[in-house]
């Protein structure tokens, strides 16, 4: 970047004084317990819920998944696993029993929720978002992911 003018030289020597090198979550499977741990507890704080961690066995899809999107991807994963859990009433460690892989037809479920869900509030995000569990803003961000639009026609986004 420095060499293609987008990033300026002298902050990347100020930057590059101290270097972190970290494998892959891939490579560290010894650090996801503590992740997935870590990351209940703060979605808990956010939300106000009371998920606990699963036993070791109901975390194995989570553990034998390869995280290509490392710890981003571990994070949203869980946030969209509880939030469907929240949803439905159940515990995180039935959730991941019914799937074969933690990213396996997430996508496709959760855009379909949101769809239903939108649906149901007649496309007013802010009911819909209280009705998942999720912030406006979060609403308003799984859409564009997932290409969902309004069908009314409405701006995909809304001002606060």
């Amino acid at each position: 970047m420095v060499e293609a003018g987008q990033f300026r030289r002298d902050l990347y020597y100020r930057l590059r004084v101290f270097a972190i090198t970290l494998p892959p979550l891939r490579q560290r499977r010894d650090d996801l317990p503590a992740l997935i741990e870590h990351f209940i507890a703060r979605f808990n704080r956010a939300q106000g819920t009371t998920f606990a961690l699963p036993p070791p066995g109901a975390l194995r899809p989570l553990l034998e998944h390869p995280w290509p999107g490392n710890v981003r991807e571990l994070e949203n994963v869980l946030e969209s696993l509880l939030v469907l859990a929240g949803a439905e009433g159940v515990e995180l460690a039935e959730m991941l029993a019914r799937r074969q892989t933690p990213a396996a037809g997430l996508m496709v479920d959760e855009r379909a929720r949101i769809v239903r869900v939108l649906d149901e509030h007649r496309w007013n995000r802010q009911r819909a978002a209280a009705a998942l569990g999720i912030s406006r803003v979060t609403l308003w961000r799984r859409m564009e992911r997932h290409g969902i639009r309004d069908p009314l026609g409405a701006p995909a986004r809304e001002t606060a």
